[in-house]
Protein backbone atom coordinates (compact mmCIF):
# COMPACT_ATOMS: atom_id res chain seq x y z
CA UNK A 1 0.00 0.00 0.00
CA UNK A 2 1.17 3.63 -0.59
CA UNK A 3 -0.02 6.81 0.55
CA UNK A 4 2.75 8.70 2.42
CA UNK A 5 0.43 12.30 2.92
CA UNK A 6 -2.19 10.06 4.38
CA UNK A 7 0.17 8.36 7.17
CA UNK A 8 0.88 11.86 8.07
CA UNK A 9 -2.27 12.52 8.32
CA UNK A 10 -4.21 9.92 10.18
CA UNK A 11 -0.79 9.49 12.25
CA UNK A 12 -0.33 13.03 13.11
CA UNK A 13 0.65 12.48 16.71
CA UNK A 14 3.29 10.15 15.73
CA UNK A 15 6.79 11.57 15.60
CA UNK A 16 8.22 9.84 12.94
CA UNK A 17 6.38 9.33 9.09
CA UNK A 18 9.23 8.81 6.51
CA UNK A 19 8.95 7.66 2.40
CA UNK A 20 10.08 3.93 2.24
CA UNK A 21 11.73 2.87 -0.78
CA UNK A 22 11.29 -0.14 -1.64
CA UNK A 23 13.78 -1.62 -4.03
CA UNK A 24 13.16 -2.76 -7.73
CA UNK A 25 11.46 -4.46 -8.66
CA UNK A 26 8.85 -2.78 -6.32
CA UNK A 27 7.59 -6.50 -4.81
CA UNK A 28 6.47 -7.99 -2.18
CA UNK A 29 9.21 -10.79 -1.88
CA UNK A 30 11.93 -8.67 -3.23
CA UNK A 31 11.31 -5.43 -0.30
CA UNK A 32 10.33 -7.72 1.98
CA UNK A 33 14.03 -9.76 1.50
CA UNK A 34 15.72 -6.22 1.60
CA UNK A 35 14.14 -4.91 4.83
CA UNK A 36 14.81 -8.00 6.96
CA UNK A 37 18.20 -8.11 5.33
CA UNK A 38 19.62 -6.19 8.45
CA UNK A 39 18.00 -9.50 10.63
CA UNK A 40 20.18 -12.27 8.40
CA UNK A 41 17.77 -13.10 5.88
CA UNK A 42 20.21 -13.91 2.75
CA UNK A 43 18.68 -13.07 -0.94
CA UNK A 44 16.02 -15.06 -2.35
CA UNK A 45 16.11 -17.52 -5.16
CA UNK A 46 13.96 -15.63 -7.71
CA UNK A 47 11.97 -12.64 -7.74
CA UNK A 48 8.86 -14.43 -6.96
CA UNK A 49 7.52 -18.04 -6.21
CA UNK A 50 8.02 -18.97 -9.95
CA UNK A 51 11.35 -17.93 -11.04
CA UNK A 52 13.82 -19.09 -13.74
CA UNK A 53 16.58 -21.20 -11.94
CA UNK A 54 19.69 -20.89 -14.23
CA UNK A 55 21.59 -24.25 -12.26
CA UNK A 56 18.34 -26.30 -13.38
CA UNK A 57 17.74 -24.57 -16.67
CA UNK A 58 14.31 -24.05 -15.99
CA UNK A 59 11.48 -22.35 -14.63
CA UNK A 60 10.16 -23.71 -11.47
CA UNK A 61 8.00 -23.29 -8.36
CA UNK A 62 4.88 -21.50 -8.04
CA UNK A 63 1.08 -22.65 -7.73
CA UNK A 64 -0.75 -23.32 -4.34
CA UNK A 65 1.90 -26.86 -3.75
CA UNK A 66 5.17 -24.67 -4.04
CA UNK A 67 3.18 -22.12 -1.93
CA UNK A 68 2.91 -24.09 0.98
CA UNK A 69 6.10 -26.31 0.32
CA UNK A 70 8.84 -23.43 0.70
CA UNK A 71 8.11 -20.17 2.23
CA UNK A 72 10.50 -17.43 1.69
CA UNK A 73 13.00 -16.61 4.60
CA UNK A 74 11.20 -13.40 5.47
CA UNK A 75 8.36 -14.78 6.55
CA UNK A 76 9.76 -17.37 9.34
CA UNK A 77 10.82 -14.27 11.10
CA UNK A 78 7.41 -13.17 11.77
CA UNK A 79 5.37 -14.12 14.35
CA UNK A 80 1.61 -13.41 12.99
CA UNK A 81 1.51 -14.29 9.74
CA UNK A 82 -0.41 -15.95 7.11
CA UNK A 83 1.58 -19.75 6.63
CA UNK A 84 -1.20 -22.06 4.94
CA UNK A 85 -2.83 -21.91 1.68
CA UNK A 86 -6.21 -21.52 3.73
CA UNK A 87 -5.11 -18.25 5.66
CA UNK A 88 -3.78 -16.87 2.48
CA UNK A 89 -6.92 -17.36 1.13
CA UNK A 90 -8.79 -15.92 3.79
CA UNK A 91 -7.04 -12.61 3.32
CA UNK A 92 -8.37 -12.41 0.28
CA UNK A 93 -11.99 -13.54 0.96
CA UNK A 94 -12.28 -11.41 3.72
CA UNK A 95 -10.00 -8.78 4.05
CA UNK A 96 -11.80 -6.99 6.99
CA UNK A 97 -12.01 -9.92 8.93
CA UNK A 98 -8.60 -10.86 8.46
CA UNK A 99 -7.30 -8.01 9.66
CA UNK A 100 -9.05 -7.21 12.74
CA UNK A 101 -7.91 -11.12 13.24
CA UNK A 102 -3.92 -10.03 12.78
CA UNK A 103 -4.64 -7.46 15.45
CA UNK A 104 -6.14 -9.45 17.81
CA UNK A 105 -3.15 -12.13 17.58
CA UNK A 106 -1.03 -9.24 17.59
CA UNK A 107 -2.25 -7.87 20.91
CA UNK A 108 -2.31 -10.81 22.78
CA UNK A 109 1.12 -11.42 21.94
CA UNK A 110 2.20 -7.90 23.35
CA UNK A 111 0.77 -8.17 26.09
CA UNK A 112 1.06 -11.67 27.11
CA UNK A 113 4.79 -11.94 25.69
CA UNK A 114 7.88 -11.94 27.13
CA UNK A 115 9.63 -11.19 23.45
CA UNK A 116 11.36 -7.53 23.26
CA UNK A 117 10.17 -7.50 19.69
CA UNK A 118 7.17 -8.54 17.78
CA UNK A 119 6.82 -9.12 14.08
CA UNK A 120 3.30 -8.92 12.33
CA UNK A 121 1.79 -8.84 8.65
CA UNK A 122 -1.05 -7.41 7.68
CA UNK A 123 -1.77 -8.72 3.79
CA UNK A 124 -4.92 -7.96 3.23
CA UNK A 125 -4.74 -4.63 2.42
CA UNK A 126 -3.02 -5.75 -0.86
CA UNK A 127 -5.80 -6.92 -2.06
CA UNK A 128 -7.95 -4.38 -1.18
CA UNK A 129 -5.73 -1.69 -2.80
CA UNK A 130 -5.81 -3.93 -6.04
CA UNK A 131 -9.49 -4.44 -6.15
CA UNK A 132 -11.08 -1.75 -4.19
CA UNK A 133 -8.94 1.20 -4.71
CA UNK A 134 -7.71 3.40 -1.74
CA UNK A 135 -10.98 4.76 0.06
CA UNK A 136 -11.47 1.05 2.25
CA UNK A 137 -7.30 0.88 2.59
CA UNK A 138 -7.72 4.49 4.21
CA UNK A 139 -10.67 2.74 6.57
CA UNK A 140 -8.30 0.26 7.62
CA UNK A 141 -4.98 2.38 8.39
CA UNK A 142 -7.35 4.90 10.42
CA UNK A 143 -8.53 1.37 12.39
CA UNK A 144 -5.21 0.47 13.00
CA UNK A 145 -3.95 3.66 14.41
CA UNK A 146 -6.60 3.95 16.89
CA UNK A 147 -5.54 0.21 17.32
CA UNK A 148 -2.05 1.34 18.08
CA UNK A 149 -2.41 4.37 20.16
CA UNK A 150 -5.11 2.14 22.77
CA UNK A 151 -2.53 -0.63 22.51
CA UNK A 152 0.33 1.87 23.77
CA UNK A 153 -2.09 3.11 26.44
CA UNK A 154 -2.98 -0.55 27.60
CA UNK A 155 0.74 -1.86 27.54
CA UNK A 156 2.10 1.42 29.72
CA UNK A 157 -0.88 0.55 32.30
CA UNK A 158 -0.24 -3.39 32.88
CA UNK A 159 3.23 -3.37 32.32
CA UNK A 160 4.63 -1.00 33.67
CA UNK A 161 6.77 0.59 30.64
CA UNK A 162 5.98 1.99 27.28
CA UNK A 163 5.61 0.12 24.01
CA UNK A 164 7.43 1.11 21.00
CA UNK A 165 5.18 0.93 17.55
CA UNK A 166 6.65 0.52 13.99
CA UNK A 167 4.51 0.48 10.77
CA UNK A 168 5.59 0.36 7.29
CA UNK A 169 4.20 -0.67 3.71
CA UNK A 170 6.81 -2.93 1.68
CA UNK A 171 6.08 -0.79 -2.03
CA UNK A 172 3.69 1.33 -3.26
CA UNK A 173 0.62 1.19 -5.80
CA UNK A 174 -0.84 2.96 -8.56
CA UNK A 175 -4.15 4.09 -8.45
CA UNK A 176 -5.40 3.32 -12.23
CA UNK A 177 -7.27 0.81 -13.96
CA UNK A 178 -4.81 -1.62 -15.26
CA UNK A 179 -4.11 -2.49 -18.79
CA UNK A 180 -2.77 -6.13 -19.22
CA UNK A 181 -0.07 -5.77 -22.24
CA UNK A 182 0.51 -7.91 -25.25
CA UNK A 183 2.84 -9.03 -27.52
CA UNK A 184 6.51 -9.40 -25.75
CA UNK A 185 7.32 -12.56 -27.20
CA UNK A 186 5.98 -11.91 -30.35
CA UNK A 187 8.14 -9.24 -30.58
CA UNK A 188 11.08 -10.95 -29.24
CA UNK A 189 10.69 -13.26 -32.04
CA UNK A 190 9.95 -11.13 -34.41
CA UNK A 191 13.56 -9.36 -33.26
CA UNK A 192 15.03 -12.64 -34.03
CA UNK A 193 15.16 -14.09 -30.74
CA UNK A 194 13.67 -17.62 -29.62
CA UNK A 195 11.17 -17.89 -26.71
CA UNK A 196 11.60 -20.87 -24.94
CA UNK A 197 11.42 -22.37 -21.60
CA UNK A 198 15.08 -23.59 -21.19
CA UNK A 199 18.21 -21.62 -22.72
CA UNK A 200 20.15 -24.45 -25.75
CA UNK A 201 20.84 -22.33 -28.58
CA UNK A 202 22.72 -18.57 -28.67
CA UNK A 203 19.37 -16.40 -29.37
CA UNK A 204 17.25 -18.29 -26.74
CA UNK A 205 15.25 -16.22 -24.37
CA UNK A 206 13.55 -17.06 -21.39
CA UNK A 207 10.46 -14.81 -20.25
CA UNK A 208 9.10 -16.26 -17.28
CA UNK A 209 5.52 -14.49 -15.88
CA UNK A 210 4.89 -13.83 -12.69
CA UNK A 211 1.63 -11.99 -11.28
CA UNK A 212 -0.11 -8.93 -13.03
CA UNK A 213 2.74 -6.49 -11.82
CA UNK A 214 4.29 -3.82 -14.12
CA UNK A 215 7.91 -5.20 -14.66
CA UNK A 216 9.41 -8.04 -16.59
CA UNK A 217 12.50 -9.79 -16.62
CA UNK A 218 14.58 -12.02 -19.48
CA UNK A 219 17.46 -14.58 -19.05
CA UNK A 220 19.47 -15.18 -22.29
CA UNK A 221 23.21 -15.59 -23.33
CA UNK A 222 25.76 -12.63 -23.06
CA UNK A 223 25.99 -12.15 -26.80
CA UNK A 224 22.08 -11.85 -26.97
CA UNK A 225 21.76 -9.82 -23.84
CA UNK A 226 22.27 -6.04 -25.58
CA UNK A 227 19.90 -7.58 -28.34
CA UNK A 228 16.90 -8.62 -26.28
CA UNK A 229 17.30 -5.23 -24.01
CA UNK A 230 17.08 -3.39 -27.42
CA UNK A 231 14.03 -5.53 -28.64
CA UNK A 232 12.02 -5.20 -25.11
CA UNK A 233 12.92 -1.35 -24.45
CA UNK A 234 10.93 -0.77 -28.35
CA UNK A 235 7.53 -2.26 -26.73
CA UNK A 236 5.32 0.77 -26.34
CA UNK A 237 4.23 0.00 -22.81
CA UNK A 238 8.16 -0.61 -21.47
CA UNK A 239 9.06 2.21 -20.24
CA UNK A 240 13.16 1.57 -19.62
CA UNK A 241 15.17 -1.64 -19.41
CA UNK A 242 18.22 -2.48 -18.37
CA UNK A 243 21.48 -4.81 -18.58
CA UNK A 244 24.71 -5.15 -17.20
CA UNK A 245 27.32 -4.96 -20.21
CA UNK A 246 30.77 -4.99 -18.16
CA UNK A 247 32.04 -5.07 -14.55
CA UNK A 248 30.41 -2.56 -12.68
CA UNK A 249 28.78 -1.15 -15.54
CA UNK A 250 25.00 -1.42 -16.46
CA UNK A 251 23.57 0.23 -19.37
CA UNK A 252 20.10 1.73 -19.94
CA UNK A 253 17.57 2.31 -22.63
CA UNK A 254 14.42 4.14 -22.62
CA UNK A 255 11.94 5.72 -25.26
CA UNK A 256 15.24 6.33 -27.29
CA UNK A 257 17.43 7.04 -24.69
CA UNK A 258 20.70 5.83 -23.51
CA UNK A 259 22.84 5.79 -20.30
CA UNK A 260 26.16 4.22 -18.97
CA UNK A 261 25.74 3.71 -15.08
CA UNK A 262 28.94 2.80 -13.21
CA UNK A 263 30.55 2.20 -9.87
CA UNK A 264 32.84 1.42 -7.61
CA UNK A 265 32.88 0.13 -4.26
CA UNK A 266 35.07 1.23 -1.44
CA UNK A 267 35.11 1.39 2.93
CA UNK A 268 32.27 3.96 2.50
CA UNK A 269 29.91 1.97 0.83
CA UNK A 270 29.65 2.60 -3.29
CA UNK A 271 30.04 5.40 -5.27
CA UNK A 272 27.68 5.72 -8.84
CA UNK A 273 28.52 7.69 -11.99
CA UNK A 274 25.66 8.36 -14.53
CA UNK A 275 26.74 8.73 -17.93
CA UNK A 276 23.81 9.80 -20.24
CA UNK A 277 24.90 9.11 -23.88
CA UNK A 278 21.92 10.00 -25.93
CA UNK A 279 19.26 11.89 -23.81
CA UNK A 280 18.63 11.24 -20.42
CA UNK A 281 16.51 8.16 -19.76
CA UNK A 282 16.28 7.52 -15.88
CA UNK A 283 14.98 11.69 -16.18
CA UNK A 284 18.08 12.49 -13.80
CA UNK A 285 19.38 15.86 -15.57
CA UNK A 286 17.82 17.92 -12.47
CA UNK A 287 19.14 15.68 -9.61
CA UNK A 288 22.96 15.45 -11.45
CA UNK A 289 22.77 19.26 -11.65
CA UNK A 290 21.69 19.24 -7.67
CA UNK A 291 24.58 16.89 -6.68
CA UNK A 292 26.74 19.29 -8.97
CA UNK A 293 25.78 22.00 -7.43
CA UNK A 294 26.14 20.73 -3.36
CA UNK A 295 29.54 19.61 -4.03
CA UNK A 296 28.70 15.92 -4.13
CA UNK A 297 30.39 14.72 -7.31
CA UNK A 298 33.75 14.31 -7.77
CA UNK A 299 36.10 15.06 -10.64
CA UNK A 300 34.94 11.93 -11.92
CA UNK A 301 31.29 12.41 -11.47
CA UNK A 302 31.36 9.82 -9.13
CA UNK A 303 28.42 10.47 -6.05
CA UNK A 304 28.09 8.59 -2.72
CA UNK A 305 25.14 6.25 -3.08
CA UNK A 306 23.34 7.92 0.37
CA UNK A 307 24.04 11.79 -2.04
CA UNK A 308 22.06 9.89 -4.49
CA UNK A 309 18.97 8.87 -2.77
CA UNK A 310 18.92 12.33 -0.73
CA UNK A 311 18.59 14.08 -4.41
CA UNK A 312 16.57 11.75 -5.99
CA UNK A 313 13.75 11.07 -3.69
CA UNK A 314 11.28 13.38 -5.58
CA UNK A 315 12.45 12.16 -9.04
CA UNK A 316 10.39 10.36 -11.47
CA UNK A 317 12.84 7.24 -10.43
CA UNK A 318 13.42 7.56 -6.86
CA UNK A 319 16.71 6.21 -6.22
CA UNK A 320 17.32 4.64 -10.12
CA UNK A 321 20.67 3.66 -9.61
CA UNK A 322 20.94 1.65 -6.64
CA UNK A 323 17.83 0.20 -6.78
CA UNK A 324 18.56 -0.69 -10.91
CA UNK A 325 22.09 -2.09 -9.99
CA UNK A 326 20.73 -4.03 -7.25
CA UNK A 327 18.14 -5.45 -9.01
CA UNK A 328 20.77 -7.47 -11.54
CA UNK A 329 23.66 -7.93 -9.53
CA UNK A 330 22.21 -10.66 -6.86
CA UNK A 331 22.15 -8.02 -3.88
CA UNK A 332 18.11 -9.24 -3.08
CA UNK A 333 17.54 -11.95 -5.73
CA UNK A 334 20.73 -14.62 -6.00
CA UNK A 335 19.21 -15.36 -9.65
CA UNK A 336 19.19 -11.88 -11.48
CA UNK A 337 17.97 -11.37 -14.37
CA UNK A 338 20.34 -10.83 -17.62
CA UNK A 339 17.70 -7.75 -18.86
CA UNK A 340 15.44 -6.63 -16.43
CA UNK A 341 12.59 -3.88 -17.61
CA UNK A 342 9.87 -1.38 -16.14
CA UNK A 343 6.38 -1.19 -17.33
CA UNK A 344 4.57 2.14 -17.95
CA UNK A 345 3.02 2.03 -13.79
CA UNK A 346 -0.89 1.82 -15.59
CA UNK A 347 0.19 -1.27 -17.52
CA UNK A 348 1.01 -4.92 -16.26
CA UNK A 349 2.23 -7.98 -17.70
CA UNK A 350 1.98 -11.26 -16.07
CA UNK A 351 0.57 -14.84 -16.20
CA UNK A 352 -2.96 -15.45 -17.66
CA UNK A 353 -4.46 -17.54 -14.93
CA UNK A 354 -3.24 -14.91 -12.74
CA UNK A 355 -5.35 -12.27 -14.92
CA UNK A 356 -7.87 -14.20 -15.11
CA UNK A 357 -8.15 -14.93 -11.10
CA UNK A 358 -8.06 -10.81 -11.32
CA UNK A 359 -11.20 -11.05 -13.89
CA UNK A 360 -12.84 -13.42 -11.07
CA UNK A 361 -11.69 -11.19 -7.74
CA UNK A 362 -13.76 -8.40 -9.15
CA UNK A 363 -12.56 -7.10 -12.92
CA UNK A 364 -9.77 -5.04 -13.68
CA UNK A 365 -7.12 -4.49 -11.12
CA UNK A 366 -7.46 -0.98 -9.65
CA UNK A 367 -3.43 -0.72 -9.41
CA UNK A 368 -0.08 -2.10 -9.86
CA UNK A 369 3.11 -2.12 -8.58
CA UNK A 370 6.67 -3.39 -9.55
CA UNK A 371 7.89 -0.58 -11.68
CA UNK A 372 10.58 1.92 -11.12
CA UNK A 373 8.66 4.64 -10.87
CA UNK A 374 7.99 6.24 -7.51
CA UNK A 375 4.18 5.69 -7.05
CA UNK A 376 4.71 1.85 -7.51
CA UNK A 377 7.62 2.17 -5.39
CA UNK A 378 7.07 4.52 -2.35
CA UNK A 379 5.91 3.21 0.80
CA UNK A 380 5.34 4.75 3.95
CA UNK A 381 7.47 4.31 7.01
CA UNK A 382 6.62 5.55 10.88
CA UNK A 383 7.40 4.99 14.41
CA UNK A 384 6.74 6.18 18.06
CA UNK A 385 10.39 6.69 18.39
CA UNK A 386 11.12 9.91 17.76
CA UNK A 387 15.09 9.18 17.24
CA UNK A 388 14.59 7.30 14.20
CA UNK A 389 14.89 8.88 11.01
CA UNK A 390 14.98 12.27 12.73
CA UNK A 391 15.79 15.04 10.06
CA UNK A 392 15.08 12.53 6.78
CA UNK A 393 12.09 12.49 5.09
CA UNK A 394 12.96 8.85 3.39
CA UNK A 395 14.90 5.85 4.22
CA UNK A 396 15.85 2.78 2.05
CA UNK A 397 13.65 -0.04 2.85
CA UNK A 398 17.16 -2.08 3.62
CA UNK A 399 17.86 0.71 6.41
CA UNK A 400 14.28 0.82 7.46
CA UNK A 401 14.82 -1.48 10.08
CA UNK A 402 18.31 -0.92 11.19
CA UNK A 403 17.51 0.22 14.48
CA UNK A 404 15.20 -2.89 16.07
CA UNK A 405 17.58 -5.93 13.55
CA UNK A 406 19.98 -7.91 16.03
CA UNK A 407 23.60 -7.28 16.77
CA UNK A 408 24.82 -10.56 15.53
CA UNK A 409 21.83 -11.53 13.14
CA UNK A 410 21.67 -15.26 12.37
CA UNK A 411 21.17 -16.05 8.25
CA UNK A 412 17.72 -16.79 7.37
CA UNK A 413 17.85 -18.98 4.19
CA UNK A 414 15.06 -19.43 1.67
Amino acid sequence: MSGISMTRTVFAEWPSTQRLVAPFPSMTNVSFTAIFQPFGVEPIRGYEMRYFDPDRNRIVGGGPIGYKKKAFAWKKLYHVISHTNLEKAAAFTSPRKNVRAVLERTENLVLDSDDELILSHIESTDVLAHFRGDEPVVEIVIEVAAWADDLIRRHEESIGCPLEVVLFSDHGNTKAKVKNISGVHHRLRSGGLQVVDYLRDPGDVVAPTYGVVSFGVLYTDPEHTEQAARIIAGHPAVELAAWIAAPREMRVLADGAAARVEWRDGPEGRRFRYVPTDGDPLRLATVTAGLSSDGCLGDEGFASEDAWFDESILAYYPDALRRLVDSLTGTFVSNPATVIFSLDPDTAWGRKPAQAAAQLMGGDLEGSHGALDGISSMGFFLTTDPTVGAGRTAVAASEALLPWAPRTPTPTKQ
